[in-house]
């Protein structure tokens, strides 16, 4: 694989504008999440239809990760397929429509208010189709469809599919549209949220990021990639398949191993990039990057004891995994990115026409590393404790958990703020 050598900035990317607009909103729901869970933290001690638990669980997700992950597209996208975005104006006139879905759909969790969940999922569904026009639009322009436009694709179709099953979801409450197929319909939904548009949008463009941040672009291993994502799709849809067929156990266990074995290989191809990397500095996104993929082989092989009916699990070992997926995995892995793109993109935004005429500072002056390590063990901490807590059902334990991660999320965020402020 050739890659286009360059930055994470380029004459293809968008006005810095765009994807920070995202992330400073991002960051109001991650600061919103970390002061509730602490008061809030036995709400995943329950079941899955809790509206408490839905409203945390759909802050974090929608507000915070999806936010950021539109935000970091929006900028990353351009500039791994080397083509300049379809239009930065609907880019921008989507976040609006967004954020009144996210923010009516989390008042009706909390509420529990129907029809107000009809009214989020529509507009959450109305920008995802807009997101999907534009995304769409923009891979039309692609001259040369490699590994990483493969994986963008695939993200792009299941972030139209994920509103989709929401509004289904939502009209369930109101007229038991779906019945018996609810069940099957809530799985699915998580399980494309978290490991179809989410992750094969963090693991195609880190194949990008963490290439060119280890100088390892020419050693990048594309046969491999594609055989991961060849895995990642088959077991996605082996175990949605499962999900609608009970019956068919062994497709739920030929979906689950083929998802396993692709994690597995991204997770080979990151730690080949890394070992040979060419640029030996201590990078402060490297232990979170590591730690995130020790938590996705964790979490897929919790999930895969359970379908694998090895021993009868309760739906608290089922929240155990979704908490240290959506923790563990994609939340740690975008602060390590974030640690990466913000600081660059500030960097490139106020210093880069200042070089040889004054003296400027350097990417990691800008946030505090130090900070940064610490935010690292309480975030780490924060995730072992509340998954520890959630299978032993253990409320005080939950609490320190929710106070422990409160504080990761303190130090990440105050990070943030340096590096918008120096």
């Amino acid at each position: 694989m050739s890659f286009a050598s360059g930055s994470i900035s380029s004459e293809k990317a968008p006005s810095l504008g765009l994807p920070f607009r995202y992330f400073a909103i991002s960051l109001i729901f991650l600061a919103l999440f970390g002061l509730l869970l602490p008061f809030n933290g036995n709400l995943f001690l329950g079941g899955f239809r809790v509206p408490g638990l839905l409203m945390m669980v759909h802050i974090l997700t929608l507000g915070w990760i999806t936010t950021t992950i539109l935000g970091a597209a929006f900028q990353l996208v351009p500039v791994a397929l080397q083509v300049s975005l379809f239009s930065e104006r609907l880019a921008n006139a989507l976040l609006p429509l967004f954020l009144g879905g996210v923010v009516t759909m989390i008042v009706a969790l909390w509420r529990f208010q129907t029809t107000w969940m009809v009214t989020g999922a529509s507009l959450l569904l109305l920008a995802a189709t807009g997101y999907l026009y534009l995304m769409v639009r923009t891979m039309f322009r692609v001259r040369h469809w490699d590994v990483i436009a493969a994986h963008v694709a695939a993200s792009v179709g299941m972030a139209f599919l994920i509103p989709t099953l929401g509004l289904l979801m939502a009209l369930q409450n109101t007229s038991g549209l779906l019945g018996a197929a609810y069940l099957p319909t809530l799985r699915t939904h998580l399980l494309l949220a978290a490991l179809g548009y989410v992750s094969l949008l963090i693991i195609g463009v880190s194949y990008k990021l963490i290439a060119m941040f280890t100088l390892t672009e020419d050693l990048f291993p594309e046969r491999l990639a594609w055989a991961e994502f060849g895995l990642v799709l088959a077991g996605l849809t082996g175990l949605t398949g499962a999900f609608y067929f009970p019956s068919w156990r062994w497709l739920g266990w030929a979906g689950g191993l083929a998802l396993l074995a692709g994690v597995g290989i991204y997770a080979r191809i990151l730690i080949g990039l890394y070992r040979h990397r060419r640029r030996r500095l201590f990078d402060i996104n490297t232990p979170f990057t590591q730690a995130s993929l020790a938590w996705f082989l964790i979490t897929l092989l919790m999930a895969g004891v359970a379908l694998g009916g090895l021993f009868p699990v309760t739906q608290s070992w089922w929240i155990a995994v979704a908490w240290s997926l959506l923790l563990g995995w994609v939340g740690q892995m975008i602060i390590g990115q974030m640690y990466k793109i913000t600081p660059f993109l500030t960097w490139l935004h106020r210093y880069a026409d200042l070089v040889g005429v004054e003296q400027v500072p350097g990417l990691d002056d800008l946030y505090n590393r130090n900070l940064a390590l610490v935010g690292f063990g309480f975030w780490n901490g924060g995730v072992l404790l509340g998954a520890a807590a959630i299978l032993g059902s253990w409320g005080g334990l939950m609490t320190v958990a929710g106070a422990i991660l409160a504080v990761g999320i303190a130090l990440f965020i105050l990070n943030m703020i340096f590096v918008a402020t120096r």
